[in-house]
């Protein structure tokens, strides 16, 4: 699999500890953003994933957070991280890109769809792409326009654009032939998900 690291070194007072984002696209296909680079309370540098609230809360009465996207395997998780840490280092004037590659050049992908039981609820289904085997990205869902309309929607986050707070996609197809595909897999799926669970109330009658 072939992907492409992007570092873009920040300075904030707003986040002492925040040296840097990045961001990786996948076989030129697929692009995920949001990245961080900071540094720890020894100094050290490491690297984390954007996270969104799952809703439930822990023992201390604090919000559980999950990453939005993630490495799959332990492998993966240690060569990505390093090799970002690494196209750090090796910044010029605050940026830097590097191609890589991990295992197989070919880029393969697939996608998991969960149909939402409640039919009231504006987000249809929740889907999840997995590409190589070795990155997982969660948090794509199916959702319902104001005129009834089914769409796939990425992830985004809050974020501030000239004074004004907007919602961004963090990760997202890079090309409309894969933007295309991506879509017509998970809206597929969707469809047979919808189809089985007719069959299975028909069947329950």
């Amino acid at each position: 699999m072939k992907y492409t690291v992007n570092i873009y070194e920040v300075s904030t007072e707003k986040d002492k500890k925040l040296r840097a984002f990045a961001a990786v696209t996948f076989g030129d296909s697929f692009k995920v953003t949001g990245i961080t680079i900071r540094e720890g309370r020894l100094g050290n540098l490491y690297v984390s994933m954007p996270q969104y609230p799952t809703g439930e809360k822990d023992e201390q009465n604090k919000p559980i957070y999950s990453d939005v996207f993630f490495p799959k395997t332990t492998d993966f998780s240690t060569a990505l991280r390093g090799e970002i840490l690494e196209a750090y280092q090796e910044r010029v004037e605050g940026k830097n890109e590097v191609d890589l590659t991990y295992g197989e050049e070919d880029f393969d992908y697939y996608v998991q769809v969960v149909n939402n039981r409640d039919l009231s609820n504006t987000t249809k289904a929740y889907a999840r792409l997995v590409i190589g085997d070795v990155f997982v990205v969660n948090q794509i869902s199916v959702k319902r326009s104001f005129a009834g309309n089914n769409f796939v929607a990425m992830p985004s986050q809050r974020r501030m654009v000239e004074g004004k707070a907007e919602y961004q996609d963090i990760c997202y197809p890079v090309t409309k032939d894969f933007h295309d595909r991506l879509q017509g897999d998970i809206m597929s799926q969707f469809e047979q998900n919808r189809e089985k669970l007719r069959s299975a109330k028909e069947k329950a009658r």
